[in-house]
C-alpha cells in the first residue's frame, strides 16, 4: 500500500507507533499537592492515573471549590504542552476529620436512623460531638447525603425547618441556611439512635 503525500507523517515517523511507549509528563497541583510524573502511556495508564484520581476524589472539599486543582501534559518531544483546570464537575462531599471514627459511628447508628430527619439528626450529631462543630449548613447537610450514597431531598431546607420549628431539634444560626444542634436534639440522637443515656 502506497501513502499518499498529504497523508503521510511528519518527520518521516513511522504511523506503527505504539502509543503506550509514548513518554507523558503530566503536572498536577491540588491546594498544597503537587505530583509530577514523566514516563511511559502504558505506566502512567496502568497505575499513576488511578492514583491521582483517588487524589482528587479524596481531596478536601477547600481543595477541590473552584477548580482548585491544575493538569498540566505535554508529549514525548516536549512540544504541545496543555494546560487544564480541573474542575469538580461533582457536588462536594463531606469530608471527616477521622473517616475511620465517622465509620464507626455510622456503624453504631446504624438502622437506628430509617428515616431522613433522623440521618440528618445523626449527621448533626456527629459534627457537634466528633467534630466540635457548633454549626452547619444546608449544604453540608447535603454533602452527607451525597456521601452516603444518598441524593440531598429537594425539600431539604424545609426538612430543616421543621426539625428547628416543629420539634426543636434544632435551632437557626446566624444565617438563614445555618443550623446548631439543641440540647433536646442531643438528648434526641443519644436515646433514640445511639440507645445510651
Amino acid at each position: 500500500m502506497t501513502e499518499h503525500p498529504e497523508h503521510a507523517p511528519e518527520g518521516g515517523e513511522s504511523r506503527d507507533r505504539d502509543p503506550a511507549e509514548e513518554t507523558v509528563r503530566i503536572r498536577l497541583a491540588l491546594g498544597g499537592v503537587e505530583i509530577a510524573f514523566s514516563g511511559r502511556r502504558a505506566f502512567f495508564e496502568a497505575h499513576v492515573a488511578r492514583l491521582l484520581e483517588s487524589i482528587y476524589r479524596r481531596a478536601g472539599p477547600g481543595d477541590t471549590r473552584g477548580g482548585a486543582a491544575v493538569m498540566r501534559a505535554s508529549s514525548s518531544d516536549g512540544s504541545d504542552e496543555a494546560t487544564a483546570d480541573v474542575v469538580d464537575s461533582a457536588p462536594p462531599t463531606f469530608q471527616p476529620a477521622s473517616p475511620s471514627r465517622f465509620q464507626r459511628y455510622a456503624g453504631q447508628v446504624g438502622a437506628n436512623a430509617a428515616t431522613l430527619e433522623q440521618r440528618v439528626m445523626a449527621f448533626a450529631f456527629y459534627l457537634w460531638n466528633y467534630e466540635r462543630r457548633e454549626t452547619f449548613g444546608n449544604e453540608d447537610v447535603a454533602a452527607f447525603f451525597r456521601t452516603v450514597h444518598e441524593e440531598p431531598p429537594e425539600d431539604l431546607p424545609a426538612r430543616l425547618a421543621h426539625l428547628c420549628d416543629a420539634k426543636r431539634f434544632l435551632d437557626r444560626g446566624e444565617d438563614a441556611d445555618v443550623w446548631r444542634l439543641t440540647t433536646k436534639g442531643v438528648n434526641y440522637v443519644k436515646n433514640r439512635l445511639l440507645g445510651s443515656p
